[in-house]
């Protein structure tokens, strides 16, 4: 009995308004939850002792109880990704998480609206309305791998790049870069542009552009470094599409001087790399 009264102090129910909230060897619930006979027999109250990545206090019950909910706290996915969040007294009467909303650089590139960090990805600020007016959103977890808030903010601000470090379901490493399907959502692609030599797909690689058609006996090849320069996407589409690189490139010589390089393809589509004129 003593422990009943003791465990009675975390509170009325919130959200029954009949039941006192109690600590049993799983979780915090409701005493009208687990006396099914009563008007409130379907109190939605229980709170397992860990979830979410957060062990459950009593204080942070009485928290959840006193003002619907509790002070943010450090939150764990399944996937192990950590995030902002609060345990939250919903209108619907549930016990729901409220992620913080912390917006990253770029707008969304649908509407123009924020872009904000949510429990499962990089959302359009107008998708997360009760009625919807945005739909864009970048997942946090694609093909094994995370997808950092820089990375997002530079997609949304137009500025795609070659990511590492993606795991097929054969579980093959792949790079690849994010991109929009037809319907607008957020895909991977590995195709960078069209082999010179027979026309068929150029696939980023680890440490290499290679033909897709490499089995079938195509040999063209264009590293990723060159000159301590790391190609991005926009140079190695410049290259293949012009034959050269646009602008200047920023490269080191064995001595460690800084030079400005042009990358073109020469003679039999193999690749130079020469000064910048």
């Amino acid at each position: 009995m003593s422990m009943n009264v003791l465990n009675r102090e975390l509170g009325i129910c919130p959200i029954c308004h009949q039941g006192h909230i109690i600590k049993t060897n799983k979780d915090y619930v409701c005493t009208c939850r687990l006396n099914k006979s009563t008007s409130h027999g379907h109190c939605k109250f229980s709170l397992s002792h860990h979830t979410h990545g957060v062990y459950i206090t009593d204080d942070l019950v009485k928290q959840l109880v006193t003002s619907g909910k509790t002070s943010l706290l450090t939150m764990q996915e399944r996937q192990g990704l950590t995030y902002e969040g609060r345990f939250v007294i919903t209108h619907e009467g549930n016990i729901g998480i409220e992620t913080k909303r912390t917006a990253i650089d770029g707008k969304c590139p649908d509407c123009g609206s924020a872009i904000v960090q949510t429990k499962y990805g990089y959302a359009c600020l107008n998708s997360l309305l009760p009625d919807p007016k945005c739909k864009f959103i970048i997942p946090k977890f694609i093909c094994n791998r995370y997808i950092k808030e820089n990375e997002a903010s530079a997609f949304v601000s137009g500025k795609q790049e070659i990511l590492d470090g993606f795991l097929n379901k054969k579980g093959t490493f792949f790079s690849a870069y994010l991109t929009r399907n037809s319907s607008g959502s957020i895909v991977l692609s590995s195709v960078v542009g069209h082999c010179p030599e027979c026309g068929g797909d150029i696939l980023v690689g680890a440490k290499a552009f290679n033909c897709s058609n490499y089995k079938q006996g195509c040999t063209f090849k264009i590293w990723r470094h060159y000159y301590g320069h790391h190609l991005s996407l926009q140079e190695i589409k410049e290259l293949l599409q012009n034959k050269q690189t646009l602008n200047p490139i920023v490269g080191y010589t064995e001595d460690a001087r800084i030079v400005e390089l042009q990358f073109k393809l020469g003679i039999d589509d193999q690749i130079q790399v020469v000064s910048y004129k």
